[in-house]
C-alpha cells in the first residue's frame, strides 16, 4: 500500500480539499483508496453508522473514496463539550483538559498506523491537527508510514477563487447562510448542541435559508424550527429555561413547525428524569412540554442503526440512534416512527412522538434529513403554505459526489499543481 501525507504548517481547509482531490482522482482511476486522519480537533463532526463521531472532512474524503464513513478513518478526536476539551479514542473518552497536553499519543499513533489494512492500493493521510509546537506527531506519522509528503504550503496555488469552494462547504456544513432564500429554517442553539451534521442536507436546497437562534431576540418567525441533538439535555434545558426560550418555543408552536432530533426530542417532552445523576444533579425537571413524553436517563447509552416507517405519513425512514435516556410516550397512537429493522435484525417497536396538530414532532433518528423524500415532505409543506413551487429533493450523497467531482476537475485545470503531482507521484499520472 502506498501512502501520501498531505500536510500544512497552518490550519487550512485547503489541506482537506487536496486530500479529497487525491482520494477522488485515484478512486475514479480504479484504485482502492483509504482516507485517514489519525487526530482531529473539532466540534464539526459527522456521526457514523457505528455511532461514533469523526471529523466532517473525513466523511467527505470517505465519500470521495466510495467508502462508508468509519471510525477507523479518524480514530482520535478532541471535542469541546461546553468548558471541557475531551479526547476520544474510537468513541471512548480517554482524557480531558490538562490531561490531553500530557497524554502519550505516540503509542496510540503507532498502533493505529500499524493496523492500517494492506488490502488498499493507496492510503491518503491528512496530517493531524497540531497539538504540540514541534509537530512531532505528524513527523511520527510520516516516519511510520514512509509516506510521500505533499506540503500545502509549498504548492503556491490560490484556491480562494474556486466556484466549488462555497458549494463544497455549503454541502457539508449547515452554517453557510443563504439569507435571501424564501424558506427560513432556524436551529435553536444550546450550550451542549451536537450532531449538527444532521442539518447539513438542508443546506443543498436552493430555496432554504439556515440560521442559528442564540437569543430570544433572534427568534423571529421561522418556517421551521429544528432543535438538534445535545450531549447534555438536562443542562441544556436549564439554559433554555433561564433565557425564556421555552416560553418562546411554546408560543411559536401555536402556528409554527417544529422538529426535535434526539436531545431536541427529549427537550420537547414533559419531564426529564435523571435518577442516577447521569447529566446533572437535578433529579427531575420540566421540559418544554409540547409532546406528551417523559425521558428517564439511565447509566448506559443506546446505539442502533435502524429503519422503518413514519407512521402518520406511511413513509420509509432510516437513521442512527445514539443517545442516553429512554423516552416514554404517554399517548396512545401518537408514536412517530415504527422501526422494523435494527442493526440488521428484524424488530417491531415504535419511537418518537407528535402532537394533535401534527406540527410538532420528535425522533431519536439522526441523519433523517439525508432521506430525500422526508426532507421534501417538510419543505413542500412549507412551500405550499407560502405559495412556493414544490420541488423534489436531491440525494445528499449524490450531491456531495457531484461537488467532489467538480473539485477534481478544477484541480486538474490548475496546471502547476498537475505538473507538481506528475513529478512526485511517478506511479500515477493525473
Amino acid at each position: 500500500m502506498k501512502t501520501i501525507l498531505v500536510s500544512s504548517t497552518e490550519p487550512s481547509v485547503y489541506k482537506s480539499l487536496i486530500a479529497t482531490f487525491l482520494c477522488r482522482t485515484l478512486t475514479k482511476k480504479g484504485f482502492n483508496v483509504f482516507p485517514f486522519k489519525i487526530l482531529s480537533c473539532t466540534n464539526d463532526v459527522y456521526r457514523t453508522t457505528e455511532g461514533n463521531n469523526i471529523g466532517r472532512f473525513q466523511m467527505i474524503e470517505s465519500i470521495a473514496c466510495d467508502k462508508i464513513p468509519s471510525i477507523s478513518m479518524n480514530p482520535l478526536l478532541i471535542y469541546k463539550d461546553d468548558d471541557d476539551n475531551i479526547l476520544y479514542h474510537r468513541g471512548r473518552k480517554i482524557a480531558k483538559n490538562s490531561e490531553i497536553s500530557s497524554f502519550n499519543f505516540k503509542e496510540i499513533f503507532k498502533n493505529e498506523i500499524e493496523s492500517l489494512d494492506d488490502k488498499y492500493d493507496y492510503c491518503i493521510i491528512e496530517s493531524c491537527d497540531t497539538i504540540d509546537e514541534k509537530d512531532t506527531l505528524n513527523a511520527l506519522t510520516a516516519k511510520l508510514t514512509d509516506a510521500f509528503i505533499i506540503s500545502v504550503d509549498d504548492l503556491n496555488i490560490d484556491l480562494s477563487d474556486y466556484d466549488f469552494h462555497e458549494n463544497f462547504l455549503k454541502a457539508s456544513n449547515f452554517a453557510v447562510k443563504n439569507p435571501n432564500a424564501p424558506i427560513d429554517i432556524a436551529i435553536l442553539y444550546t450550550p451542549y448542541i451536537s450532531s449538527l451534521m444532521d442539518i447539513a442536507p438542508l443546506s443543498i436546497e436552493e430555496d432554504v435559508s439556515l440560521r442559528i437562534i442564540r437569543e430570544a431576540k433572534e427568534f423571529g418567525n421561522p418556517d421551521l424550527l429544528i432543535i438538534p441533538g445535545s450531549s447534555n439535555t438536562c443542562k441544556d434545558m436549564i439554559y433554555v429555561r433561564k433565557y425564556n426560550l421555552d416560553d418562546i418555543v411554546r408560543e411559536y408552536s401555536k402556528d409554527g413547525l417544529i422538529l426535535g432530533i434526539c436531545g431536541g426530542y427529549q427537550l420537547l417532552g414533559q419531564k426529564l428524569i435523571d435518577p442516577f445523576g447521569v447529566e446533572s444533579e437535578i433529579k427531575e425537571q420540566s421540559a418544554i412540554g409540547l409532546l406528551n413524553v417523559d425521558t428517564i436517563f439511565e447509566k448506559t447509552s443506546v446505539y442502533n442503526r435502524a429503519s422503518g416507517k413514519i407512521i402518520p405519513l406511511n413513509m420509509e425512514i432510516e437513521g442512527v440512534e445514539n443517545h442516553f435516556g429512554v423516552s416514554y410516550n404517554n399517548e396512545v397512537n401518537k408514536d412517530f416512527i415504527h422501526l422494523n429493522i435494527e442493526n440488521q435484525k428484524e424488530i417491531s417497536k415504535n419511537e418518537g412522538a407528535y402532537n394533535d396538530s401534527f406540527n410538532v414532532f420528535g425522533t431519536y433518528l439522526h441523519r433523517c434529513f439525508e432521506i430525500p423524500y422526508f426532507r421534501a415532505y417538510l419543505l413542500n409543506r412549507i412551500r405550499e403554505k407560502k405559495s412556493l413551487k414544490k420541488s423534489v429533493s436531491k440525494h445528499y450523497n449524490e450531491y456531495l459526489i457531484n461537488e467532489i467531482d467538480k473539485i477534481t476537475e478544477n484541480f486538474k485545470l490548475k496546471l502547476g499543481f498537475k505538473f507538481y503531482l506528475e513529478r512526485i507521484l511517478l506511479w500515477e499520472r493525473f
